[in-house]
């Protein structure tokens, strides 16, 4: 019984969502939004560097994040970009957003 509830701690441990992971899995859905908005697979996506700094990471803002929807901004034609739930907002807690640094891809 125990070695049971040490694999169900282990394997809730394994699928949490650091902030490593959270960075990484941003970066690749922000890329996919897009390459959905610009209606192509652009390879010009900018890399984000997400940065929580002291104000916390969140981890259930960051999921929902990545698992709420995502639109596009289309208001000029030509340069549609992705606009991120709000929940992305939330993720380094206190209602702050995380620190997007863009760097050229």
């Amino acid at each position: 019984m125990r070695d049971m509830w040490l694999v169900a701690a282990l394997a809730a441990w394994a699928g949490c969502l650091t902030q490593s992971k959270f960075e990484e899995r941003y970066i690749e859905k922000r890329c996919e939004e897009v390459a959905r908005c610009a209606g192509s697979n652009n390879d010009e996506c900018l890399v984000l560097d997400i940065e929580c700094g002291d104000g916390g990471y969140d981890r259930g803002a960051a999921r929902d994040c990545l698992s709420s929807e995502w639109t596009c901004n289309t208001d000029f034609p030509g340069f549609e970009y992705p606009v991120k739930p709000t929940s992305c907002d939330n993720v380094c807690g206190g209602g702050g957003a995380a620190s997007e640094e863009a760097d050229a891809a």
